[in-house]
């Protein structure tokens, strides 16, 4: 037996652990963040933790990798615990002020050559898996200042991020986009092709995410190619 009716998708199949994360709430209001860990391999529940002083952002930005589960905290850091036993493995430096601080940003996280990623408002954030340090924050200062309204930690005026994005070859590509995004959309957003290792631009093109009247999804990665779905 399993104590989980599935397998949820903070699994890390390498040490074979799974974990569930979920909120405890009242008044209205989130108050705590319960995690459990269980044994993919027997079915055996390892532990089972109820911290008070942190609340998650949205499980959609947890992952389970290397041995630890990683949570998106909406006081504005990323914790990670080691799945084996559920002790404390690092507690990231908070994300920057004023946009990022409080977790938001696109409702996904990624995995990949070792770091955590995560698409927030202001910035692109990649944390070693090893000890949650910043590996790099990527920007994309903007072209047009008063054609967006969203600063970074030094007042500069960026461009915003509000999806996940699709990692193939060492890159990240991910595209601008924003919460609710207005029409006609913001100039200057583009598609970005992110190395991975040291967080610089590889190559980008002047196409965009948006609102429901204008749409960029990266497809499927293959054979050396990218595609993408677009429409106005």
């Amino acid at each position: 037996t399993f104590p989980w009716s599935s397998i949820p998708a903070t699994t890390d199949y390498n040490v074979g652990i799974a974990s569930t994360q979920s909120t405890v709430s009242e008044g209205g209001a989130y108050i705590g963040l319960p995690i459990s860990a269980a044994s993919i391999t027997t079915g055996q529940l390892l532990w089972e933790k109820t911290f008070t002083d942190i609340t998650q952002y949205s499980g959609n930005c947890n992952n389970a990798d290397h041995g630890k589960i990683a949570v998106l905290t909406e006081q504005g850091t990323i914790k990670a615990w080691n799945l084996a036993d559920g002790s404390a493995a690092w507690t990231s430096e908070p994300l920057e002020y004023p946009w990022d601080e409080p977790g938001f940003g696109a409702y996904a996280i990624h995995s990949a050559y070792g770091k955590l990623i995560r698409p927030a408002y202001s910035g692109i954030y990649a944390y070693n898996w090893n000890d949650g340090s910043l590996a790099w924050k990527y920007e994309l200062p903007a072209e047009f200042p008063y054609e967006t309204p969203y600063i970074d930690e030094d007042g500069n005026t960026v461009y915003s991020w509000n999806v996940g994005g699709t990692i193939a070859d060492g890159k990240l590509y991910i595209y601008n986009t924003e919460h609710s995004a207005t029409v006609p959309i913001t100039r200057g957003w583009k598609m970005n092709a992110i190395d991975i290792e040291t967080g610089k631009l590889v190559w980008d093109v002047m196409i965009a995410g948006g609102s429901s009247k204008h749409t960029t999804d990266v497809g499927p990665v293959a054979d050396g190619y990218l595609t993408m779905a677009a429409s106005d």
